[in-house]
């Protein structure tokens, strides 16, 4: 089996949040990378932290940067999550306890408890959001079957269009009442093509004049992609794309996905 590529910590001074990560046996079972991304006030990206983890050993610490409320990636290179995304704050202290069956190879969103109300929002919103996308995808599939009569495809449509209705008034509100800034104006942004321009555009307005201080939400450009950022995050993309590659290897063999 190919070993995955030993680097040393690249943890910085500066950094301002620390994350004390407990890995569950199952994700402990074998040695891998654990990597802490993120990007910095200038959208450049960033591998803050990475640590080579011994065989049952579960506790470890992990160091990265947020100039402000910010999405951190945090991505195991065989066993747990491929892409865990934790809202931090500066001078912040996380502790994330990994579950049995936490080592899907999508991304996810985890609630943390405690005083991280910032981060539980954003995993619920998520959540939501989710839940509403593969109840579309039901009603999608159901309007797919073709002896459905025409009034089993209306009562379909009906129920497809409350729900996309109810998604976007779910991402509105959000959007004009999370006290979370980062939170607000994602479901702002979301809210693009999917309601009329001139209200998205309405709501992203009111979202920067509650938040009046949240860099992202005034900066009109940013710096151009420096040669590291691009690096960094290419490596990041090798990483989870070989981990997508393990997972379908390991489906094969179980028996669980066929070749064609």
């Amino acid at each position: 089996m190919q070993q995955d590529p030993i680097i040393p910590s690249v943890a910085q001074l500066g950094n301002n949040v620390q994350i004390k990560l407990t890995l569950h046996p199952k994700i402990a079972e074998v040695a891998q990378m654990i990597y802490l991304c993120g990007a910095d006030h200038e959208a450049q990206f960033h591998i803050y932290d990475s640590i080579a983890t011994q065989p049952h050993q579960y506790e470890y610490l992990l160091h990265g940067y947020v100039p402000y409320e910010e999405e951190l990636e945090l991505t195991f290179s065989r066993k747990g999550p491929l892409k865990l995304i934790l809202l931090a704050h500066p001078d912040e202290q996380l502790e994330l306890t990994l579950d049995d069956g936490e080592y899907r190879t999508g991304v996810m969103y985890k609630q943390l408890g405690g005083s991280h109300w910032a981060n539980d929002s954003l995993a619920v919103f998520w959540d939501r959001l989710f839940a509403h996308t593969k109840r579309k995808n039901i009603l999608t599939d159901s309007m797919s079957i073709a002896r459905s009569s025409e009034e089993e495809l209306a009562s379909i449509r009906a129920k497809f269009d409350a729900n996309e209705r109810e998604r976007n008034e779910y991402k509105r509100k959000t959007a004009l009442t999370s006290p979370s800034p980062r939170i607000a104006r994602s479901a702002a942004m979301l809210l693009w093509g999917a309601v009329p321009k001139s209200e998205q555009e309405a709501i992203m307005d009111s979202v920067k004049r509650r938040f009046p201080d949240y860099y992202p939400m005034h900066v009109e450009r940013y710096p151009m992609t420096t040669e590291q950022s691009k690096r960094d995050r290419l490596y990041m993309h090798e990483i989870r794309t070989q981990r997508q590659l393990m997972f379908l290897e390991e489906q094969r063999r179980s028996g669980l996905l066929r070749d064609r």
